[in-house]
């Protein structure tokens, strides 16, 4: 899935063969085809590996912190003042919304994109050396390698991410989607290597 826009079907075998020059001579590289229904937890998963490399992500990340720090320093008081009528009630529960809001937000924010998902249906992809082109039941959308000049991966996800700050665009690409067997998914982290910024 890429936001804004997506993948989808009517993605020919023609259009999954790119003409390259290599050393003067026309040759065909094969490109990577994905298949597949973007989900929930791809995008909780995608979300959660953007925010390690925008600067709202990694203020979002220490919210957990001041939540746990909260909550500690309310047990630490809880048990000098042994569970009497000062037990600070309000610092355990303040510390216990922050570290379990910090760590639901993403999945709150794909939800968020449910219907969208519904909407979109099986998603078909073609990743070649000009670009990629997302065909859903709704649309079909053609990426140029400007658009989103990084990437990330995590165990489940490729997601690209576009060069603003705050990665505002990204493309979420499931492994399990891959088709042709598991070496292509060597040979689409190829081609991103190749084309884009890999972020750690």
């Amino acid at each position: 899935m890429a936001v804004p826009g997506e993948p989808a079907p009517g993605v020919g075998r023609a259009a999954a063969r790119v003409r390259r020059r290599d050393g003067g001579r026309m040759g065909e590289q094969r490109a990577v085809e994905l298949v597949y229904r973007t989900t929930v937890d791809d995008m909780t998963e995608a979300l959660r590996a953007r925010a390690r490399h925008t600067t709202q992500g990694r203020v979002a990340r220490v919210a957990p912190v001041f939540g746990a720090v909260v909550l500690g320093i309310g047990i630490a008081t809880a048990i000098l003042t042994r569970g009497g009528e000062r037990t600070p009630w309000l610092l355990l529960l303040a510390g216990a919304m922050v570290m379990f809001a910090s760590h639901r937000q993403p999945v709150v924010q794909a939800k968020q994109f449910r219907e969208l998902f519904d909407e979109q249906g099986e998603s078909r992809v073609v990743v070649s050396e000009t670009g990629i082109e997302m065909v859903t039941a709704n649309s079909t959308t053609t990426l140029g390698w400007h658009m989103y000049p990084r990437y990330l991966e995590t165990q489940g996800l490729f997601v690209l991410l576009s060069a603003d700050k705050g990665a505002t665009g990204l493309a979420v690409l499931p492994k399990r989607g891959v088709t042709g067997g598991p070496y292509e998914v060597d040979r689409l982290r190829n081609v991103f290597d190749q084309r884009l910024t890999r972020l750690a």
